[in-house]
């Protein structure tokens, strides 16, 4: 059913957090481990787009000149991966058996593409054994500009050889969607219903809550394969 989302593609990239995973609860969790020590109300979720790199956010909420950004964000990657490694979160549905028919029987190329820090990156694809998985991985602070520029996408592009056409993006957030739209690459939208669609740009396939059911249907359009279903109806009845 889902051939056209992989026609002309040689490569697959994923967003790590809010795609792969659903990773926003433990974020605020450790958000909150910062403000208790900082005297800051605690907060309930993320505020604003959950794919801003998480220095912007701790900017926006912790006001104390002595603490740097950079303070901030060790003292967060502390918390999240001490969290994360306590009780380690599940990839979405379907993305094991996606993964293997894309990289093992499709010979695509497969990339993590994430704006958190490459400490954080490592440490999570580490405990969930999906370290080896990926032909590339790429994170925020090894490029220039993170998401929504696009940069870690077209540098990812580069490091294959590959035209933006010939990739396919999994994103959740508008900020990782605008990075993607402007490197002019497809994408299937994870969504969870945070954000309207219509906050999403570019061209986008299809809006999905996992990875479920893309496996085992990559082979044939939506019309071949109602023409098959009709076919062994037909078949059925003679």
């Amino acid at each position: 059913m889902y051939k056209d989302f992989i026609s002309g593609k040689k490569a697959v990239f994923f967003d790590l957090d809010g795609t792969l995973i659903d990773s926003a609860k433990y974020s605020v969790r450790a958000i909150n481990k910062i403000l208790v020590t900082t005297g800051e109300p605690a907060v309930s979720e993320l505020r604003g787009d959950s794919g801003i790199y998480i220095g912007d956010t701790l900017e926006a909420l912790i006001h104390q000149p002595q603490l740097t950004t950079k303070e901030l964000v060790e003292h967060f990657h502390t918390e999240y991966i001490k969290l994360f490694r306590a009780n380690p979160l599940p990839v979405r549905k379907g993305f094991w058996d996606l993964v293997y028919e894309l990289k093992n029987q499709k010979k695509f190329k497969i990339a993590l593409i994430s704006n958190s820090d490459r400490v954080q990156v490592d440490a999570v694809l580490k405990i969930l054994r999906i370290d080896k998985t990926f032909d590339l991985v790429l994170a925020g602070n090894e490029v220039k500009h993170r998401k929504p520029h696009p940069e870690i996408y077209t540098s990812a592009a580069k490091h294959f050889g590959l035209k933006p056409k010939e990739i396919l993006v999994f994103e959740d957030s508008p900020t990782g969607n605008m990075s993607a739209a402007k490197a002019k690459m497809d994408m299937i939208i994870i969504w969870n219903g945070n954000y309207p669609k219509r906050s999403y740009k570019g061209n986008i396939l299809t809006f999905t809550d996992n990875f479920e059911g893309l496996s085992g249907n990559l082979d044939m359009t939506l019309k071949e394969y109602f023409a098959t279903w009709i076919q062994h109806i037909v078949d059925r009845k003679i």
